[in-house]
């Protein structure tokens, strides 16, 4: 809502044609800090006019203007005399209080003598004004508040110059006021009634002879749009009676939406289309439903250079467009690296003050994630669409320098070479506005059509914010920019973010990750809470291991000064690294063996998490292929009572010793374990965790019962069928195809089944076959087992005969190995390079086995050295002497 701001002594009356607004009136003991402060509340945001009277303090004057630079500033003069500018009176008391206290008088600059001005020009200029109000009221004073008060203040300017002007400007604003209305009943008229009804034509033609003629003119221009646009309505409606989506729906992959702005690749320029739907901006939108279309939302098009976007036409209004012109549309663009960003104004994000502001919000929005490349220069310019009084002649440059400065200060490096320009532009002026028409058009449309389309190319939730959506990027980065404390969750979700890209599209949030740190290095409470996350994701497997690297890094970082961690909460930290090196298949004896002993003095305290400590270390030692040391341990720990531990880390011990016993080939001891170990879940009173739990110690048990020479095929595939089509609800016959297009989330089950379809050739024939069928599809990661998944599918198609596709999957699957620095991980590589040469598959790429295993043998003592240089020297190359090589060199579920 516009404000205006009374200071002391200002009069009760007003000037013709003032605007009425709120009114905030200050009284005779505010001084000029007491103004700053009304600023910096922020509750005069949207001052609209400052009003002063001739014993107000000229100091106040000035701050005020100077505060309130947009504002009008109306100076009452006595009588009806006023004025925009300080009175010679007020000049003159200000040098006469100057020279009473001894100082000289600051005078105004002398003004640079104006030239006699026409009077046909000042005349031609007050036709202008009277036009232009009268039209700004008949297109809706609501939306054209600032041209209005612009122009009447240009009127009052005229008042002394042209006679009656003021009588004149209240009949424009009459005329125009009586347009706006009689248009909404015309249209009104024509939905109820139609053009060539009767009703319609005598109730046109008798309110155009008793209106003034440019009303009357503009009903006829009104009536003459209106026709056309019924017509396109109804060709429209013809088009879209049959209509279906034939377009393919856009899958968004692991790596996210293609269209999201942090998706991009770096650009030295971008042009940025920005426009809006719906009416309401404000707080007026709590009353209204999420799909309601007045609810405001705004829409930024990223277009980095050298795209080439087809023009959509002159004067093209999606509006007007039949819905298969609008997925073909959706479909062009995105199909091309362009960048699509929006929120609307029922999200808590929002500002909820005003068009303009949301405006704002969403350019500040899109600098601070457009990907930019440190150092090289990257020029940005935003085309926003008009609105109301905000058109071309609406000069950005104050806020563009705000906007650079705010930049710089937040991220100097990233926005050294920033180059910025915003204007308000005219829907057709450029001609590939209508793109982002489209995209406002359909977000905005209660259109059932228009919102599947929306899903169809996935932009809700990707690239189009939804209020529901709590850990969307942006919003965490609005919460963090507000400096609140983010919740522990958010948290986590945001350092697994912050490290997807390496770096390039989030520079901003490491910095803000830094502003967090050096919060949370103050609160002590809330950094355990951090820490206290991340064991809570592990505990769920809801990790990568580029983002568990990153969280605790950041933990180690900024632990709080001077602060000695208890004992409890190292152990929770050196539990949390341990997970992270057993993963990445490191093996750091120093790390495990300060573990043990924390985790051993803590039994009496914490047993549960000291017993997790116990499991990683021995994951650790089975790393450095230690599969004896830790197996006392393990036996100590299950003797003691259950409710000690805990069920679930009673289960899991039993799982652990399951583990050992496999590793060591005793497999019907291992067996045992993990039956045992099942029905130890199964107890557990949460379903979902029981779920997870029995679902990985049955993989445990299937991938023990691959490597025993006893197990019988029946027995192992109805286990497997039943883990599998549980896992991925699907028929027997649809788990290749589900396989084959699987992600990481199912690399383990992967990993499993590709190895059952070599240990058992004949058996699962047809099943290998449906899975080479579908090769065009097949997707792969960096995280393990992805080498060994690679690896299977080249030993698959090598068999089929594919040999020059085997060894180029087979070289990926070293490549990845080599990748990581973790030495289980390098002979993992060394490995699978053995059974390459072994299938005699050209590996040009590599490098000679030799060399890398003389590393190994010092970093990874205790690997079955001597059974990988047998294999090298067999030359049985049967299947099912390679299934033994594996095994021996890669016991267990190493491969």
């Amino acid at each position: 809502m516009d404000i205006t701001i009374l200071l002391p002594g200002a009069p009760s009356q007003r000037p013709h044609h003032y605007i009425k607004t709120a009114e905030l009136q200050l009284g005779h003991e505010v001084h000029c800090t007491d103004l700053e402060s009304l600023v910096a509340s922020g509750l005069t945001r949207n001052v609209a006019c400052i009003i002063a009277g001739l014993k107000t303090d000229v100091a106040l004057q000035e701050s005020a203007c100077r505060l309130w630079p947009e504002a009008r500033f109306l100076h009452h003069l006595g009588d009806d005399r006023w004025s925009t500018e300080r009175s010679s009176q007020v000049a003159a008391d200000e040098s006469k209080a100057a020279k009473s206290n001894g100082v000289a008088p600051q005078t105004e600059p002398q003004r640079p003598k104006q030239p006699a001005i026409n009077a046909a020009d000042v005349h031609k200029q007050a036709n202008k004004i009277d036009h232009d109000l009268y039209l700004r009221h008949a297109w809706g004073a609501s939306q054209n508040k600032a041209d209005i008060q612009r122009l009447m203040l240009q009127a009052e300017e005229l008042f002394k110059d042209v006679s009656n002007l003021d009588q004149r400007i209240g009949k424009a604003i009459r005329d125009g006021e009586t347009a706006y209305e009689l248009g909404n009943e015309l249209v009104k008229r024509l939905r109820e009634q139609g053009a060539d009804s009767v009703e319609f034509k005598q109730w046109y033609e008798a309110t155009k002879a008793d209106c003034p003629s440019r009303v009357a003119t503009h009903l006829h221009k009104l009536l003459g749009k209106q026709r056309e646009h019924l017509q396109q309505q109804r060709a429209k409606t013809q088009h879209n009676a049959t209509y279906t989506i034939s377009t393919p729906p856009l899958i968004v992959s692991a790596e996210g939406h293609p269209n999201a702005i942090t998706n991009l690749n770096p650009s030295p320029s971008w042009t940025v289309l920005v426009d809006e739907t719906g009416k309401a901006f404000d707080n007026e939108v709590e009353e209204l439903n999420l799909n309601h279309k007045d609810v405001g939302k705004v829409v930024a098009l990223a277009i980095p250079q050298g795209v080439g976007l087809a023009p959509l036409g002159a004067g093209f209004h999606a509006v007007n467009e039949s819905n298969a012109r609008i997925e073909r549309i959706l479909s062009d663009l995105t199909a091309q690296p362009v960048g699509i960003f929006g929120f609307s104004s029922k999200d808590p994000v929002a500002g909820r003050f005003s068009w303009l502001q949301q405006i704002d919000q969403l350019v500040r929005w899109v600098l601070r994630l457009l990907p930019m490349k440190q150092g090289v220069p990257t020029r940005v310019k935003f085309s926003i669409e008009n609105r109301g009084g905000y058109n071309s002649r609406v000069d950005w440059k104050i806020r563009t320098e705000t906007l650079l400065a705010e930049l710089h200060q937040l991220d100097p490096k990233r926005y050294a070479q920033l180059s910025l320009s915003i204007e308000f532009i005219d829907k057709n002026s450029e001609p590939l506005n209508g793109y982002v028409d489209t995209l406002a058009n359909c977000w905005g449309s209660p259109q059932k059509d228009k919102k599947k389309l929306l899903r169809h190319f996935a932009l809700p939730g990707h690239c189009l914010l939804l209020p529901s959506g709590e850990h969307v990027y942006e919003r965490l980065l609005l919460t963090l920019e507000g400096g609140q404390a983010l919740r522990p969750s958010d948290w986590y979700a945001l350092l697994q973010a912050a490290v997807d890209e390496e770096g390039q599209a989030f520079t901003l949030l490491h910095n803000c990750l830094q502003q967090l740190g050096d919060t949370v290095k103050q609160q002590p409470k809330l950094w355990e809470g951090y820490l206290q996350e991340v064991q809570a994701q592990l505990r769920l497997k809801s990790y990568s291991l580029a983002g568990l690297q990153s969280t605790l890094d950041w933990l180690e970082t900024h632990k709080p000064d001077g602060e000695t961690l208890p004992p409890l909460l190292s152990l929770r930290q050196q539990g949390a690294r341990l997970a992270l090196q057993n993963h990445r298949g490191f093996c750091d004896m120093a790390l495990v063996a300060s573990a043990f002993e924390t985790a051993n003095q803590l039994i009496d305290e914490d047993a549960p998490q000291a017993c997790e400590i116990i499991l990683r270390s021995v994951v650790a030692a089975t790393n450095a292929f230690d599969f004896n040391s830790m197996e006392g341990f393990i036996q100590q720990w299950l003797t003691l009572p259950v409710a000690s531990v805990g069920l679930l880390n009673h289960a899991k011990l039993l799982s652990t010793q399951g583990q050992l016993h496999a590793f060591r080939g005793e497999y019907t001891a291992a067996d045992e374990c993990f039956v045992q170990a099942i029905a130890t879940f199964e107890r557990l009173s949460d379903p979902l965790q029981a779920g997870r739990e029995v679902q990985q110690t049955t993989a445990y048990r299937l991938f023990a019962m691959l490597s025993s020479p006893e197990t019988a095929f029946e027995a192992f595939n109805t286990l497997l069928e039943t883990y599998l089509t549980a896992m991925l609800h699907c028929s027997i016959d649809q788990l290749p195809g589900k396989l084959a297009r699987s992600g990481s989330n199912l690399r383990f089950a992967h990993q499993l089944y590709l190895r059952a379809l070599l240990t058992y050739p004949d058996e699962m024939a047809d099943q290998c076959a449906s899975y080479l069928d579908t090769r065009s599809d097949w997707l792969q990661g960096e995280d393990h087992p992805w080498p060994l998944i690679l690896a299977y599918r080249a030993w698959l198609l090598n068999d089929a005969g594919q040999r020059n596709q085997a060894s180029e999957l087979l070289q990926q699957a070293v490549e990845l190995c080599e990748q990581q620095s973790g030495s289980i991980l390098q002979w993992l590589g060394c490995v699978i390079q053995t059974l390459g040469e072994q299938l005699q598959l050209s590996m040009p790429y590599l490098e000679r086995l030799d060399r890398k295993r003389e590393a190994l043998r010092t970093l990874l003592p205790a690997a079955p050295h001597a059974e990988l240089d047998r294999a090298l020297q067999i030359q049985d190359h049967s299947r099912s002497a390679l299934i033994n090589m594996l095994n021996q060199t890669l016991p267990f579920n190493f491969h």
